[in-house]
């Protein structure tokens, strides 16, 4: 069973509260370690979030049989950590075994130099555990960090005054044409014919480097057809592609023999590789089919056809408007955040709009938070009319600017002071995304639906963290400054 800490703690261990911060430090590491030293520090949230990750975590057969070594609270902390700094495993591993404050943080640090007293993580055994966390946890244990945020800035009779807005998360992909997929599709199938070859003792691949040379080259030049003008250009972009095309459909046949051959296997790579090289055949079918008909036929393409990548086939093509970024390969998200920044509510959006979404998050918060919501403002991209109704009917400082042109009566509504003060605060919640942005929120690096999912996740609590330890250091300072005060009187 996983416990707190990966081993018991010895004499010379240093205790997390130990841990000193400077006090001008404007590097993001400090506040996150503070942050989580509080919550470690305080005896109802550290038993709160413990019990929700040995809940998750231990019932895994994963952890009982796996890797060894690591506890929850580590665990907590590298993910945390390597959120909130915006990296990757690379350098995390490094803090772990080399950053003092971080390891103090993590109850691993120890008072003793001596080399062999260190505790020391393994690369993988970092991804490994990390790997463990899922959304739903996550999620609770930053609805704990909240209350407690809440429980220190809020006033006993004070409401929520919730501002929702979403924003773009790209997937690690490239930008998608269907000419560079089928690109994608055709050197994956030779790699993993390729594989079988040395292997599996696969006949025909010894000219596997040949291939790719000859696709790629053949790949280029139909790109830089489409890419340039000049007379005749759709007759020279016809002619090349199809001599891209009769290639991959050369190719096609050849990996057609190699699956018909994998009817027996005789270890799990052996398997999972053939079912990896039947998907990459599949997708470099679709992908000669559609350019087929793209080029070759004139036919446009409807976008429920299309794929924007072979790897991350869950990501969506989005389009917000903005002038630096006009199109993003990912999946909006959206957050909703009070007076006190503190994020209180996300939702990773898949195949959905903001229309489609605002009555759900309307209720989500309103369960999360009865009778404690005093506003939710929206910007337009949310208006409906069934929409504004809805959210009225649940709080009636509701402020959803209208698309298109307003009546008499929506247009004394909107110039109504109250309107204004709280359509003007919404504004606050930009700063917010772009600061999540800086909390790993800007590009999602993890492969997978459930890990974009988790991802976001964990950098939504990494701010939170952020923001807690700022609202304890100014509370430490006011405090201060009144004891100051009263000396002095």
């Amino acid at each position: 069973m996983r416990t707190k800490f990966g081993r018991n703690p010895d004499l010379f261990s240093l205790a997390i509260s130990s841990a000193k911060f400077h006090k001008n430090s404007r590097d993001e590491a400090p506040k996150l370690l503070k942050g989580l030293q509080a919550i470690y520090m305080n005896e109802e949230l550290n038993s709160s979030v413990f019990s929700l990750l040995s809940k998750h975590i231990n019932q895994k057969k994963l952890i009982r049989s796996g890797r060894k070594g690591m506890g929850l609270w580590e665990i907590l902390v590298l993910g945390v950590m390597r959120q909130g700094l915006n990296t990757n495993y690379d350098r995390i591993h490094h803090f772990a075994n080399n950053d003092n404050l971080m390891r103090t943080v993590m109850g691993i640090e120890s008072e003793s130099n001596l080399d062999h007293n260190k505790k020391q993580y393994g690369l993988t055994t970092i991804k490994d555990n990390l790997a463990l966390l899922d959304e739903q946890t996550i999620n609770n244990v930053n609805d704990i960090v909240v209350r407690y945020g809440h429980s220190l800035l809020k006033k006993k009779e004070e409401t929520l005054q919730v501002k929702a807005d979403s924003f773009p998360v790209g997937s690690n992909v490239h930008f998608p044409t269907d000419m560079n997929l089928l690109w994608d599709s055709s050197r994956k199938c030779i790699d993993i014919c390729q594989w079988f070859r040395d292997n599996e003792n696969q006949a025909g691949w010894r000219k596997s480097k040949s291939w790719k040379r000859e696709i790629k080259s053949i790949f280029r030049a139909s790109s830089k057809a489409s890419s340039s003008g000049g007379k005749n250009k759709q007759e020279r972009v016809q002619n090349v592609v199809l001599a891209y095309l009769d290639l991959c459909k050369k190719l096609a046949l050849k990996v057609a023999i190699v699956l018909g051959e994998q009817t027996c296997f005789f270890s799990a790579v052996t398997f999972t590789k053939s079912m990896e090289l039947n998907y990459f055949y599949k997708m470099l079918i679709k992908h000669i089919d559609l350019l087929d008909r793209r080029i070759i036929n004139g036919e446009v393409i409807a976008s429920e056809e299309k794929l924007y990548s072979i790897f991350e086939t869950h990501a969506e093509w989005l389009s917000k408007g903005k002038k630096f970024k006009p199109v993003e390969i990912g999946h909006n998200v959206l957050i909703a955040t009070d007076q006190f920044h503190f994020i209180i509510h996300h939702k990773v959006m898949q195949r959905q709009t903001d229309s489609q979404i605002t009555q759900e998050i309307a209720s989500t918060l309103v369960l999360k938070f009865p009778n404690q919501i005093n506003s939710l403002s929206f910007d337009k991209g949310f208006y409906s009319l069934k929409n504004r109704e809805f959210v009225e009917s649940l709080i009636p400082n509701t402020i959803m600017p209208k698309k298109g042109k307003r009546n008499k009566q929506e247009t004394q509504k909107e110039h109504h002071p109250n309107f204004i003060r709280l359509r003007n605060a919404h504004s606050a919640v930009e700063s917010n995304i772009n600061q999540l942005e800086h909390n790993g929120l800007g590009r999602c690096v993890d492969k997978g639906i459930e890990n974009f999912t988790r991802y976001a996740a964990l950098s939504i609590l990494a701010y939170n963290l952020h923001k807690l330890a700022e609202h304890i250091e100014k509370n430490k300072i006011l405090d201060l400054k009144n004891r100051r005060g009263k000396k002095a009187a």
